[in-house]
This record gives structure tokens, sequence and C-alpha cells, in this order.
């Protein structure tokens, strides 16, 4: 049974490894992704299962890898990767605007990533990686094209093969050494092209790829071609080597939709003048550039034997100035020079080149910046760049002038002597991984071991000893004798007899009262709103974050003034009239009690006509009229059909009868007079502060003007039942004594206050210290 059972495992450990080594999608598009995550946060390491061959290579040179492009924290504007399956390879393109610490750091990345087919480790890293200065690099434009492309997975049924798609890239790459093979390309309408920041379409549906392909078909192959095809994505990615733009490093995407070419993308790492110097007949507006058609060099130029340039017969001079004329009348004849070069019978190679020039032509006048910024030298300064790369005026601002504008203005620019580059610390990575506990040597885990009878000191032991019956101390200290018995105590071994055995300690502890002074915390306030179905959760979480911060509106912020306002005014105002109103009262004379009766009969009065209101700042009425039919009716509340109806009024034990007549409500135009003014500035500035209120507030929320008289028949309402008890408290508080007056009633000066006091000195009764006292604390020695 043994040797059977040997050899089944030496199977499965010879199929695991196979196992784990298929290439995947999912496994090629994790690692991807760890490789993104890599580059936002500047450190190769945490990308995983790195091969002991690894090598990176950056636009075609080997170097390490924490001396590239990787070793800088970028933040990712655009992001998208290819997987192939059969190679065991992806392809990743990145677009970059700043950095981590958020300064300009423009970058447009490819990036091919090889993993053996054994173990799926990653073996090779290939980075074309293109900036600023290289050719027609414009990352806006770039950005800004990409986005709007669709670049979704191809149904199963209309997917090319692969043979397909590398004879579509390979056609194109081979347009620069074989004027046959652009014959062979699988042009596609629409197709657009997107060369550095440049684009050949604008979206429509007649967009060509064919506008500005090379004329020069003369020119070097491009070699050391790196193939990367997706069939999923219709997608194939080719890394290879400009020989004829000094060996430029260059990286072509290519997008096929029914076996035609949709999109192309390309990157190429050289100088902007670098195609004028080494062809000056080359097309600038697409950067024409040639690639082999398989991947040895050799066979290729040995299987194509272009025509030299110089073997070609020159034109004389009349055919070139025919040629000049020609193609100036396509340039600025409109369709008649069109029509006439159609009908000059030309040879339709002739025709073609013509129409290329146009279309060529077209091509370059539309993106001028472009080729200006291509065709700038490297001498010219930063200023020069931006004059010949900017936009002409039309006559009208762009989004981008404007928005410039007017962050300038709501944020002025420092002075250049107080400018400063940012301090801005590199914000370090967190590593997430699963980190392995370590290690520890024998005599360490000896060193840091603890006593396990130690356990028992904590157990506050003593303190319960106290207060345990016999039965509990015996039955305590029989279950630790138990715990050091030579044979093992019996432990459940499953999760519910580990929960009957906690259970079951615990119900102990509680009948020794061992949870009785446990400290318990406070509530949780649960707010009933926050599961109230009929309420959006964002809605919720901002109007609890806007409550806890104090952030109300305008209007809101308004209204709390106002109202502040209002109050100090008619806090003052009543208290200004009680106070006098309640002296007036008292000065009439009488006794305490006939003070306090008239003080009530005035009341009454007041309350027969003036009879106490609502808050008139709870209903919203017109703001341009201080006599609305709702305070109308409000006044018309609570007035009797009679004033001299017999209503008795008990307050304050006291009863007033009914066969007396009632006196007029109390009025003293002499105190109306002397506040009159301040009364007046008071209501203007409400007022003024209600008009800007109804400005903001809504429609339901707008309030009334103040009313002078509106306010003081409320103030009076108010203070008239209060004056009783206001004369009866000033008559109780004692009068203030002069400062002047002595204890015993004389007059004499401020010191005779504090002076004229008679002081009694009480004797000690502890014994006499004296002299010898002394003598005896300073000399007497004391015991040590």
């Amino acid at each position: 049974m043994l040797p059977w059972t040997l050899s089944v495992g030496a199977v499965l450990g010879a199929l695991l490894p196979a196992a784990l080594a298929e290439c995947g999608r999912e496994a090629l598009l994790k690692f991807a992704d760890s490789y993104v995550f890599s580059q936002e946060n500047g450190q190769a390491g945490y990308m995983e299962n790195i091969a002991d061959n690894f090598m990176y290579v950056e636009n075609n040179k080997t170097r390490e890898i924490t001396s590239g492009i990787l070793n800088n924290a970028l933040v990712i504007d655009h992001r998208r990767t290819i997987a192939d399956t059969t190679e065991c390879a992806t392809f990743t393109e990145l677009i970059i605007t700043r950095n981590a610490s958020g300064m300009p750091a423009p970058y447009v990345i490819g990036t091919q990533i090889r993993h053996s087919q054994n173990d799926m480790s990653c073996y090779l890293i290939d980075t074309i990686v293109t900036t600023e200065g290289h050719w027609l690099f414009n990352v806006t434009g770039t950005l800004y094209w990409v986005q709007r492309e669709n670049w979704d997975p191809i149904p199963e049924v209309e997917r090319d093969s692969r043979e397909t798609l590398k004879a579509a890239a390979d056609a194109y790459l081979s347009m620069w050494n074989n004027k046959s093979a652009i014959d062979a390309v699988p042009w596609g309408t629409p197709c657009a092209r997107l060369e550095g920041g440049v684009y050949t379409g604008n979206g429509g549906p007649n967009d060509s790829c064919k506008v500005g392909i090379p004329t020069n078909n003369n020119q070097a192959p491009n070699s050391h071609r790196r193939y990367v095809i997706d069939e999923t994505m219709g997608a194939i990615s080719v890394l290879c080597i400009f020989e004829h733009l000094e060996n430029a490093p260059d990286s072509h995407e290519f997008r096929l939709e029914k076996g035609k070419v949709r999109y192309i993308h390309t990157m190429t790492v050289a100088r902007n003048g670098s195609f004028l110097r080494n062809d000056a007949r080359c097309s600038i507006p697409g950067r024409w550039r040639t690639y082999s058609t398989g991947t040895n060099d050799k066979a290729d130029r040995g299987r194509e034997t272009p025509t030299d340039a110089s073997s070609a017969p020159e034109p004389g001079p009349m055919a070139r100035r025919l040629e000049e004329a020609t193609g100036e009348a396509l340039l600025t004849g409109g369709r008649a020079g069109r029509r006439a070069v159609e009908e000059a019978g030309f040879s339709e190679e002739l025709k073609e080149r013509l129409f290329a020039r146009v279309k060529d032509a077209q091509f370059r006048s539309e993106n001028a910046a472009a080729f200006a910024e291509a065709g700038m030298p490297t001498s010219a300064g930063q200023g020069t760049r931006l004059t010949a790369t900017s936009r002409p005026w039309t006559g009208t601002e762009t989004t981008e002038d404007a928005v410039l504008r007017m962050l300038n203005d709501a944020h002025k620019p420092l002075k250049p002597e107080l400018r400063g580059r940012p301090k801005m610390p590199d914000l370090q990575p967190v590593d997430m991984r699963m980190g392995q506990e370590p290690r520890l040597s024998a005599g360490r885990r000896a060193a840091s071991a603890r006593d396990k009878a130690s356990a028992y000191s904590g157990m506050g032991l003593k303190e319960l000893e106290n207060g345990l019956s016999e039965d509990e101390k015996e039955a305590m200290k029989k279950e630790f004798r138990d715990r050091f018995r030579p044979a093992a105590r019996a432990m459940p071994n499953t999760l519910t007899g580990l929960a009957s055995l906690a259970n079951e300690r615990i119900e102990d502890a509680i009948a020794r009262g061992q949870f009785k002074d446990i400290p318990r915390g406070k509530g949780v306030e649960r707010d009933s709103r926050a599961d109230n179905p009929f309420i959006d959760t964002t809605e919720y979480i901002m109007n609890k974050m806007i409550k806890r911060q104090d952030i109300v509106p305008p209007w809101i912020e308004k209204q709390q003034e106002l109202v502040r306002q209002a109050h100090v005014f008619r806090t003052r105002l009543r208290n200004d009239w009680k106070r006098y109103a309640a002296r007036m009262i008292a000065s009439k004379g009488g006794s305490l009690e006939e003070q306090m009766n008239r003080a009530r009969r005035y009341a009454k009065a007041e309350e027969l006509h003036n009879p106490r209101k609502r808050n008139v700042d709870q209903i919203a009425v017109p703001t341009n009229s201080t006599d609305d039919p709702v305070m109308v009716k409000m006044r018309q509340q609570g007035t009797p059909a009679s004033a001299d109806a017999p209503s008795p009024t008990v307050g304050q034990g006291e009863i007033i009868l009914e066969d007396e007549p009632l006196p007029p409500p109390f009025r003293d135009p002499a105190w109306l007079a002397a506040e009159k003014s301040y009364m007046d500035l008071s209501i203007s500035n409400l007022n003024a502060l209600t008009r800007s209120y109804n400005l903001m507030a809504p429609e339901l929320a707008k309030k009334p003007y103040f009313s002078l008289d509106r306010e003081l028949n409320s103030c009076f309402a108010d203070v008239a039942p209060q004056l009783a008890d206001v004369i009866k408290e000033r008559a109780a508080k004692p009068s203030p004594k002069s400062v002047l007056e002595t204890l015993e009633g004389r007059q004499g000066s401020v010191f005779d206050r504090f002076g004229a006091q008679k002081a009694k000195v009480y004797e000690s009764k502890a014994p006499h210290y004296g002299l010898r006292e002394m003598w005896r604390d300073l000399f007497t020695r004391k015991p040590s």
C-alpha cells in the first residue's frame, strides 16, 4: 500500500508545477496591475514573482530598474493593457501629466512585460518612454484623443486571427522600405492615427490613416521587432528600432476591426528635427516610419530589392516647374484646380502623388502648431517655443485662457522674489503585503518566556479571599489543586464544548459578584433618520456634516442677525419701561398694597384695551404693509364686546371688585418723547436688516417690517402684568447706604469706615513660648 501512495504523490508533484505554470489572461493582467501600482508609488518592489535572470530595458537600453522611470512616483491619467496568452506577455499604454507631488511630469509610456511559460515569473520589462522634446509629443492632445476612442473587446465571432493581426502590422511597418506594402495594408474607413499628440482624424466617419504616408520607400527598415498580440481586443503592439532615424526606439500599436485597421498609436524617442536631417524628402505631417515585414533583417533586405533613389532619372527643370505649378494649382485652386488635374490626362500614379501632397498640406495647416514645435531648433528658448506653438487669435477667448484668468483674479500670484519651489515631502508607499513573523533563536525564546505560574498573581484572589465563605474557599482550593495533578484535565474538543465551558465560568463569576462593579459605557445615541428609507443616504450625510460644522445658508445667517438685533431692542425697551412705570406708579403714594393694587388695575385696563398676542415673527405677511389683515384679525382676538363687561381678575391674592371703574392704560408722554429718537433709529436699523433679509430669503420665510406703534403696544401688554411684582421687589429690597456712613450711623471719612470698628483679641490657651523653649528647640540633639 505504501509504494502505491508514494507513486501517486510523485505523479501529483510532477503535475502541480504544470498546472501552476498555465499562462492565463487573469494572471497576466494581475501582474500588469502590480506594474502600474509600482509606477504610481515609484517603487519596483511591489512586483512579485521576478525571475533570477530578470532584465529591464528602457528605450532599447538595458539598465537597472531602480534608475529608470519606475523609480518616479507618477499619477496615471490613462491606462490600457492587452494580453498575449500565447507568448505570455502584456503591453500597457500609460499617459501621465503630473507626478505624485502634483508637479508637471508629462510622459507617454508603452511597456511590454514578458513571463516565463514554466512558472509565470517575469524575466523582461521592455518599455518606451516619451516626453517633451520627442517627436510631435503633446501629452494633452494624446490624452484628449485617446479618451475618445473605443477599445472595447471584439465580439468572439468577429475576432481576427493572430496571423491577420501580425500581417497588417508588418505591412504597415514595411511602407518605408517596400513600395508594394502600401497596397497590402488593410486600410479601414474610418481610420485614425495618433502620432505623438497629432491626430489624423476628427472623430468623423471619413477619417483616414493614409494622410502623410511615406513617399520615399527606399529607407532603412526597422529592426528588432517585438510583438504582443491580443485577439480578444483586436490589438497588436510592436516595439522596434527606427534605423533611418538615428536608431530611435519606437512603439506602434494597432487596432483591427473586421480585418481593417481602425486605430494606430505611435511613440518615437527622437528629437523633433531628426526627420528633417535624416530625410529631406520625408513628409513631416505624419512621421512616416519604415518597419520591416519580418524579424530577420538580413532576410528582409535580401528579399526586397528596392530601387535606389540615386538610380532614378532626375527630372529636368521644366518637369520640376510643371510639377510645382500643378501642386500650387491644387493647393490654391480648390475644386477648379482638382478638376483641371483630373482632366489633364495625368497618370494614376502622378494623380495619387499630387492628391497626397494636397492632403499633406491640409494636414500640415490643421496642425501648424505641432509642426512649428517640431521644426524648432534645440537652441530656442521657452518664450520662442510658446510663441511658435500658441494658437492664433480668433476674436474669442478660449476656455483655457478664461479659466486661467479667473484663477489669477481669485488668487493673485506671488511676486517673483517671493516665489519658491514647493516643499512637499514625497509620499512613502505603505507595504500592504503580509509579513512573516520573525523567527527567534532558542536563546531569545527562553529569555522572553514568561513564568506561567505568575498568571495567578493578578487574578485578585487576595481581595476575594475575605468575601468568600468557607465552602467557596474550599471549592477554589480544590480547583487549583486539580490543575496541578499528574493526570490531564478534561477539556472540550469542539466549539460547542468550549462555548459551554466559557458560559459556565461566566455564570460562576456572575454568581460571585465579579460583574457588579464593572464600569458601564455611555449609551450610543442612535439617529432615527439614519435608517429612514425615504431619506437619501448622501443627503443625510451631507446634512449631518453641515449641521456639525454649523454651516448655514447666507439668508439663515442674516435671519439670525435680524432675530438677535430684534431681541436686544425688545429686551431693552421692556426693561426701561418696566423700571420707569414701576417708579411712576409707586411715586403716587400710598401703602405697598395700594401701590400693587393700582398696578394690577392698570394691568387689567391694559388687557382690555391692548390684549397680548402671539409672536408676529411666526406669521408671513406682505413686506410692503404693516397693517395686514392678518394683524388686524390678531388685534381683534381677545377684545371683548364691551370694556365694561364684568370679569373679576385674581392676581397675587387680590381681587379687583367689579364695581370699581378701571383707569385708562398707563402711558407717559414724557418718557415716549425722551426715548423717541432712540426707538426711531432702532426701528430704522431693524427694517434695513429686514429688507436685506427678505431679498435673500425664500417667499415663505420672509418677515414683516417693524412698526414702532406695534412694538410699543406689545411692550405695554407684556410689561403691565409684571408691574405689581416689580413694585413689591423694589419695596422689599434694602435701601443703599451711603459710603460715608459708619457702622454706628455717624458720618465720617472713608478711613473711619474701615478703622473705627471694635476688635476683640482672644488669648491662646496653649503654654507660653519663651526664651527657654526657643533655646531647647535650637540646641537639643535629635535622635538619629
